[in-house]
């Protein structure tokens, strides 16, 4: 679809050095979107664009006017799309102001050992795997208490029939799914509590004695472990926080 549009541009008479930007900046969103996403560029969401300028301020580390010209060749790309499979209801606004993860809250490497230690030393298996998803994937609060049994999915790798990725509905809405594939500590973090996991007619990854954990109850949990650790009371938005400012998505 990115050809045509190119094409497109082509009959338009766009120079040749706009040509090679917009399809430069384009390609980008793609591998991008490819990354995230199980279907092909031929629509896009406000879902994509927000995720996306979250992903060249936090991870890239774009300045706002490169990231604005990023947005200004998807905007133009999403009015082709239109032009073929009618209106689109997102919305494209270039940012104003920089709001980079460096200007939000994180915690530093030693008070995150601190965490981590807290975590393992009460040895609470959902605790931990909880833990462990939330620094090294950079899920939502809300991603996470929604996780259900379905979304763990075991492939072979290795010969081996113990790798471990998870399939998340970010947007039942738009039914938009994305792929994370876990790293070796967190995969051994979800196994080993899948193991201990009572059995019961609820779906719900994560339980407690009352059922499916809530969004308060993830907050109490990740109080206390700060309390135990001795270091300031964090949210899961600043283990998400946390994750951006380190991974590069673009590496791995």
């Amino acid at each position: 679809m990115i050809d045509n549009f190119i094409k497109e541009l082509e009959r338009q008479g766009r120079s040749a050095n706009t040509i090679q930007a917009y399809k430069r900046d384009l390609e980008l969103f793609e591998k991008w979107f490819n990354k995230t996403h199980d279907n092909k560029l031929d629509k896009i969401f406000n879902a994509d664009v927000k995720k996306y300028v979250e992903y060249l301020l936090c991870v890239s580390k774009l300045t706002v006017s490169s990231i604005n010209r990023k947005l200004t060749v998807i905007k133009r790309y999403n009015d082709y799309l239109e032009s073929l499979y009618g209106k689109n209801e997102v919305e494209i606004k270039l940012i104003k102001k920089f709001n980079s993860c460096i200007n939000r809250k994180i915690i530093n490497n030693k008070d995150l050992k601190k965490l981590r230690d807290a975590f393992y030393q009460r040895n609470n298996k959902r605790d931990i795997a909880i833990f462990e998803i939330l620094i090294n994937t950079g899920l939502r609060e809300s991603e996470l208490i929604s996780l259900e049994l379905d979304n763990i999915v075991v492939a072979e790798k290795n010969g081996t029939d113990d790798y471990l990725r998870l399939n998340l509905m970010i947007s039942n809405k738009y039914n938009m799914c994305k792929e994370i594939q876990l790293n070796g500590i967190t995969q051994k973090a979800v196994n080993n509590y899948l193991k201990i996991r009572p059995i019961t007619s609820n779906n719900k990854l994560f339980i407690g004695q009352r059922g499916s954990i809530t969004r308060t109850t993830l907050n109490k949990i990740l109080k206390q472990y700060c309390i135990n650790a001795g270091i300031e009371v964090i949210s899961p938005r600043v283990l998400r926080y946390t994750w951006l400012s380190k991974c590069n998505l673009l590496k791995t």
